[in-house]
């Protein structure tokens, strides 16, 4: 062990994590997406493996909607805790919808969300 610390710590790994953040947002910003929601839970937050195949069905029922197979759609999904109270939530891109109107696929995601996670909401951006 050296006698300075720092020298035995790998100081490169908080570069390749920014680097690879700064790339994946890169590969993200070049695709049109159709919208941005953050899907919420009412009451207690089901658990991780749960929540995520509510969000995957919503999003299945979302390409019926569409008129779109699933397949097709194109779907960044990321679940986190909130900063405020720490409440589990996601984020969501949807593209490739083939909407003319997204203020009423939106106005549907949001009701088809309702329904799925028993009366929570969809914050829409």
């Amino acid at each position: 062990m050296a006698k300075n610390p720092r020298i035995d710590r790998d100081w490169r790994e908080p570069i390749r994590k920014s680097e690879a953040a700064t790339d994946f947002g890169l590969s993200l910003a070049r695709v049109q997406w159709d919208f941005f929601a953050t899907p919420t839970f009412k009451g207690s937050v089901p658990r991780a493996n749960i929540a995520y195949g509510m969000a995957y069905r919503w999003l299945q029922e979302t390409a019926k909607v569409c008129g779109v197979p699933y397949n097709r759609l194109l779907i960044a999904l990321r679940g986190e805790a909130g900063e405020a109270n720490g409440r589990f939530h996601f984020h969501c891109l949807v593209g490739g919808t083939l909407s003319r109107n997204y203020h009423t696929l939106q106005h549907q995601m949001e009701h088809l969300w309702k329904i799925q996670s028993g009366g929570a909401r969809v914050r829409k951006q």
